[in-house]
């Protein structure tokens, strides 16, 4: 049994697969469609450098790509660092420098407040503005790909491991 959170969408999809997961005003996941969506977003991540225990930063609305990004970082074993969406640039560049953040992912609704917050932050490398009408995370970024398809086992993490750091007011 594997100690990583991403394994309640995996013992989801076992029992549950063919459900309903999410939805949304422009459709639906079942539980098999959302784990594919996952493994290609841990794929994708693990493609880009992103390695177990990096820092993931995520900066999204109540979306399927939250959902999406949050298990997907989990499955690649790193760490999720979820950043309110009301944040300012300010308090963006204190989380993800704090955090030590390697990666972002944030909603083109926020572009205007996450950039300058990204381009304050010393370690974060990469930063991928994700437009939710698109599809949950199915985007091309320069050199980032989510696609759809292949396999990504999930990581596997102990107790001693962190999954989720979250910055509170």
């Amino acid at each position: 049994m594997s100690l990583n959170l991403g394994s309640l969408l995996e013992n989801s999809t076992r029992f549950f697969g063919a459900e309903t997961a999410l939805i949304n005003d422009r459709g639906s996941l079942t539980y098999h469609e959302l784990r594919g969506h996952v493994m290609a977003c841990a794929l994708a991540l693990r493609e880009a450098g992103v390695q177990p225990g990096d820092k993931v930063a995520i900066m999204l609305p109540n979306c399927m790509s939250f959902t999406v990004a949050y298990f997907g970082i989990l499955y690649a074993g790193a760490v999720v660092v979820p950043i309110s969406y009301l944040a300012v640039d300010r308090e963006i560049a204190y989380a993800l420098n704090d955090s030590e953040a390697v990666f972002f992912v944030a909603s083109v609704d926020f572009a205007e407040r996450a950039g300058p917050g990204f381009a304050a932050a010393a370690g974060t490398k990469t930063m991928l503005l994700v437009d939710e009408s698109a599809g949950p995370l199915t985007v091309h970024h320069g050199d980032f790909r989510i696609e759809r398809g292949g396999f990504f086992d999930l990581t596997q993490t102990s107790p001693e491991d962190t999954a989720v750091i979250l910055y509170t007011s």
